[in-house]
C-alpha cells in the first residue's frame, strides 16, 4: 500500500508536513521531490509511481486547480481508479478553492481549519486497506528467497487484497531480482462475507480463504509472466464461486529490478500462491 501526493510545488510546506506525518503512521508516501534524481525521466517516473500506488492523493489549493501537471496526475489516477479500481482518489482541500467538477462528488479530508482533523480523516481512511502481514519464504532453490507482505480490507465499496513480492537471488554468478504485485478486488458479494468476518472480529479468514483459493487453482499454480526485455508485464487473473456468487479479479504485475542483461525471460511468478497459503497456515 502506497500513497501518490499530486500537489503545486507553491505547496511544498503543507506537503512536507503531511508527508512526514504520514511516514510517522508507517504508510509508504511518494512525493516527486523526495524520489527523484537528476536525469530521471519526470513523465515515466510519475506515471509508473501513479500505476504502482494504492492511492492519490490530491492536494487541492488555489495553486493546484489551476496546475496543467496536477490535472494531468489526477486524470491518470481517475482512468485507474475507473478501468481497475487499483487507484483510490482521496482529496485534500488545504484553502477555499474552486473544486474540480470531477472530484466534487467525493468526500475530502478538509485541512483549512485544523491540520489535525483534516489527517486524522486521512489516516482512516487509508487503515482500512491497512492489515500488514510480511514474511520471507525460500524457494525449492535455496539461493533464491520471497520477501512477501500482504495487506486487505474495504477500499471504496470493495474488498480488496494486496500481495507486494520480491524475489531476489543471493547467488552472486545468476543475480536476478523481481517485484510481483498482486491486487485482487472482490465483488459485492465477497465484500458482503468479508463485512461478516469483521463483525465477528476475524477479518482474516478471508485473507486465508483467498490465499487458499490461489494455491488450489492450477491456472494460478502455473502462471507465467513474459519479460522482453525491461518492459513491465501485465495479465488479470479470476475466481469464481458460482455455489456463492463470491468472484474476484486479480491485477497483476511483474517487473525487473536491478541489473538486466536485456534479454527475454520467463518467469514462473505462479510458485508464490502455494508457499503464501502454506505460510498462511503456520502463521494465520
Amino acid at each position: 500500500m502506497s500513497i501518490f501526493i499530486s500537489y503545486s510545488h507553491k505547496d511544498r510546506a503543507f506537503v512536507d508536513k503531511l508527508g512526514l506525518s504520514l511516514v510517522d503512521k508507517r504508510i509508504p508516501i511518494f512525493v516527486d521531490r523526495w524520489e527523484m534524481n537528476v536525469g530521471d525521466s519526470i513523465t515515466n517516473k510519475i506515471q509508473d509511481a501513479i500505476t504502482d500506488s494504492s492511492f492519490l492523493m490530491v492536494v487541492l489549493s488555489k495553486n493546484s486547480v489551476e496546475s496543467d501537471w496536477c490535472k494531468r496526475e489526477i486524470t491518470t489516477g481517475l482512468m485507474l481508479e475507473l478501468e481497475k479500481k487499483r487507484v483510490l482518489v482521496l482529496p485534500v482541500l488545504i484553502d477555499d478553492c474552486e473544486i474540480p467538477l470531477f472530484l466534487r462528488d467525493k468526500l475530502y479530508a478538509d485541512f483549512r481549519g485544523n491540520f489535525v482533523t483534516g489527517f486524522e480523516k486521512i489516516v482512516e481512511s487509508v487503515s482500512r486497506l491497512k492489515n500488514d502481514t510480511t514474511g520471507r519464504v525460500n524457494n525449492d532453490d535455496d539461493n533464491i528467497y520471497y520477501d512477501f507482505s500482504i495487506n486487505w480490507g474495504k477500499r471504496g465499496e470493495y474488498f480488496e487484497l494486496q500481495i507486494d513480492i520480491v524475489e531476489y537471488s543471493i547467488d552472486i554468478e545468476k543475480p536476478s531480482t523481481f517485484l510481483t504485485n498482486i491486487v485482487f478486488v472482490g465483488n459485492k458479494e465477497a465484500t458482503r462475507k468479508f463485512d461478516e468476518y469483521v463483525k465477528l472480529g476475524r477479518d482474516g479468514l478471508m485473507k486465508s480463504m483467498l490465499l487458499m483459493l490461489c494455491a488450489e487453482e492450477e491456472n494460478f499454480v502455473n502462471a507465467n509472466a513474459y519479460l522482453f526485455d525491461d518492459k513491465l508485464f501485465e495479465t488479470i487473473l479470476e475466481l469464481r464461486d458460482f455455489k456463492t456468487n463470491i468472484n474476484f479479479k486479480g491485477y497483476v504485475t511483474v517487473k525487473r529490478l536491478g541489473p538486466s542483461d536485456g534479454k527475454s525471460k520467463a518467469y514462473y511468478f505462479g510458485s508464490i500462491f502455494k508457499k503464501l497459503w502454506e505460510e498462511d497456515r503456520v502463521n494465520p
